[in-house]
C-alpha cells in the first residue's frame, strides 16, 4: 500500500482501505455465523424428518399436517426407530392394497366387497382376500391405489380359514400402475411382541377402506381348527362389526389377516391370524397344490394337560379332537393319544405336525408314532396313515 510523508505536518497519511479488504477482514466471523445457521437448520430438519417423514413439506403444502394426527399415532419409543415415516408408510401400504368391487347393472354401479393385498406378482397379480366376501363371484374388479381398475378372476382358497386368492392379468393393468404397485413382504413373527405398534387397513363398516393405528395387545396360539397351526394377534383397536382387513408393521410388512375365524364375538377388538404361520399354506394355494389333511386338533403337553391327565403323560402332541372323516381317525388315532414322531421327526406340538404334513403330498403314507394310555400306563405304538386332501 502506498504511503506519502508530508514534512509540513510531520504526519503519515494513509489511504482509506477498500471495501474488499473490509469484507475480507470480517470473513471469519461471517463463516462462523453461516456454519451456526446451517447446524441449527440441519438439526431442525432431522427432527422434522424423524417425526413427519421425508414428505413433510409436501404434506404441509397439501394441508395434511403431521402424519401422527392423521393416523392417530405418535412415535415415542426410541427402540422402534420410526423406520418408515408415517406418511411414507401409508403410501407404501397403499401401493400393495386393493379394493374389490362388484359391478352391478348397466350403469356400472359398484358395491365394495372387501379389501385385499397383493401377495405375488409375475404375469398375474395374486391378491389375498377374505374368501367369504368374494367366493366365485363374477363381474368383480380390483381398484388400485391410483384409481385404475382391472377385472379379477378366482384362483384358490382355503375353506377352513376362509381366505382366498384372486388374480388379475398383467395385460389388463395399465403400464403406469404396474410400475408403481408393490407386492407385500410377510413380516417375521419373531419381532412381534406385546406393545409393538402396527397399522390396520381394512373395511370395518362395509362401506369404505380406512386406516387405523394401534398396538399388539397379545399373541396366543390357536387350536380351534383341524390340522392348522397359527397364532392369533390381539390388538387394542376397538371397532364393532369388523368386516375384513390386514395388519402391517412399521416396515410395511404384512403381519396379520383379519378373520372372523379368530377372536371372540363378545370382544370388539380387532384380532388377526399371524400370516407368518400360514406361509407354507399360502405357497401351496398360489401354486394350486393341495395341502395334506389328517384331521387333528391338539396341543403340546403343557401344565394344564398334565394336571388334567396325570404327571405320567409323555411329551408330545396331545390330541384333543379328531375329525371322524379325517385320515388320522380312519387310521386308528384316538383322542387322548400323544403323538411323539412322524417318521423320524420328533413332534412336540401342532407346528411340528403341520410342518411334517406340508412337506408331503396327499396320498403319501406316513408312520405316526404315538403313546396311548391303557389303564394306568402309556404304551407306544405306530400307525400307517395315508395323508388325505385338505378341504
Amino acid at each position: 500500500m502506498n504511503e506519502k510523508n508530508y514534512d509540513f505536518v510531520e504526519e503519515v497519511i494513509r489511504k482509506r482501505p477498500s471495501k474488499f479488504r473490509y469484507i475480507l477482514s470480517k470473513l471469519p466471523v461471517l463463516l462462523l455465523l453461516v456454519a451456526l445457521i446451517c447446524f441449527v437448520a440441519a438439526a431442525v430438519s432431522m427432527l422434522i424428518e424423524r417425526y413427519y417423514g421425508e414428505d413433510w413439506l409436501e404434506a404441509a403444502a397439501n394441508g395434511q399436517g403431521s402424519t401422527a394426527s392423521k393416523l392417530n399415532m405418535t412415535v415415542e419409543d426410541e427402540e422402534q426407530e420410526a423406520q418408515t415415516s408415517l406418511v411414507g408408510l401409508e403410501e407404501k401400504i397403499d401401493r400393495s392394497m386393493v379394493a374389490l368391487y362388484k359391478i352391478e347393472g348397466a350403469g356400472d354401479e359398484r358395491e365394495l366387497l372387501c379389501t385385499g393385498t397383493i401377495l405375488a406378482m409375475e404375469e398375474y397379480i395374486y391378491i389375498l382376500v377374505p374368501y367369504d366376501k368374494i367366493g366365485n363371484r363374477e363381474n368383480v374388479v380390483a381398484r388400485f391405489f391410483d384409481g385404475s381398475t382391472a377385472e379379477v378372476e378366482y384362483w384358490n382358497h382355503d375353506e377352513a380359514l376362509k381366505l382366498g386368492l384372486v388374480r388379475v392379468s398383467r395385460a389388463d393393468v395399465e403400464e403406469d400402475t404396474w410400475k408403481e404397485i408393490e407386492c407385500v413382504t410377510i413380516g417375521n413373527a419373531d419381532t412381534l411382541n406385546k406393545g409393538i405398534p402396527f397399522v390396520y387397513v381394512g373395511n370395518p363398516f362395509g362401506g369404505q377402506v380406512l386406516t387405523y393405528a394401534g398396538n399388539v395387545a397379545g399373541i396366543e396360539e390357536d387350536h380351534d381348527l383341524y390340522d392348522l397351526y397359527f397364532r392369533t394377534i390381539y390388538t387394542d383397536i376397538i371397532i364393532e362389526d369388523v368386516e375384513d382387513g390386514f395388519l402391517f408393521d412399521y416396515h410395511a410388512n404384512l403381519i396379520g389377516f383379519v378373520s372372523d375365524k379368530v377372536g371372540s364375538s363378545k370382544n370388539q377388538t380387532i384380532s388377526a391370524i399371524l400370516i407368518y404361520d400360514l406361509y407354507d399354506l399360502l405357497t401351496k394355494l398360489l401354486n394350486l397344490e393341495t395341502s395334506g389333511y389328517l384331521g387333528i386338533k391338539g396341543n403340546y403337553v403343557n401344565y394344564e394337560i398334565t394336571k388334567y391327565v396325570g404327571q405320567e403323560i409323555p411329551e408330545g402332541l396331545y390330541i384333543t379332537s379328531l375329525d371322524n372323516m379325517g385320515a388320522a381317525y380312519q387310521a386308528g388315532v384316538m383322542t387322548g393319544d400323544v403323538i411323539t414322531k412322524v417318521g423320524d421327526v420328533e413332534i412336540e406340538g401342532m407346528k411340528d405336525l403341520r410342518k411334517s404334513v406340508n412337506s408331503r403330498n396327499p396320498g403319501d403314507i406316513i408312520e405316526i408314532t404315538l403313546e396311548r394310555k391303557i389303564g394306568d400306563t402309556y404304551k407306544e405304538m405306530t400307525l400307517q396313515v395315508t395323508i388325505g386332501r385338505r378341504k
